[in-house]
């Protein structure tokens, strides 16, 4: 793409939109679901990141396709978090055992690698 000047711009318009798309995300997780609204969010994302590719130079398209991808992105974020609980839960089920702090300090370990 030849934009390498604009790289910490590009990296704070993604992440601004991250922010701002965890909000929404969540909303449409809680409305359609957690598979379904990932899948579709992906299914969102997939094209967006393939048609970046074919910018060619376009500043403000640019801009615009990474500002959109980033609300795509973050249920990749959000997702996890929002699991944990269930499989805490599940594992209690399971076992009868409450080992909650041993399973979120495992994924914090694992998500640091």
């Amino acid at each position: 793409l030849d934009l390498g000047e604009l790289v910490q711009t590009y990296l704070i318009v993604t992440t601004v939109s991250i922010v701002v798309g965890i909000p929404v995300t969540t909303m449409l997780l809680d409305k359609f679901g957690r598979k379904s609204g990932s899948i579709g969010v992906f299914l969102v994302y997939t094209p967006l990141l393939v048609g970046l590719l074919f910018i060619p130079g376009n500043v403000a398209a640019s801009m615009s396709i990474l500002a959109f991808m980033g609300v795509c992105y973050s249920p990749m974020i959000i997702l996890p978090w929002l699991m944990l609980p269930d499989v805490l839960d599940e594992f209690k089920l399971q076992t009868g055992k409450e080992l909650d702090p041993y399973f979120y300090g495992a994924y914090n370990t694992i998500q640091k690698l």
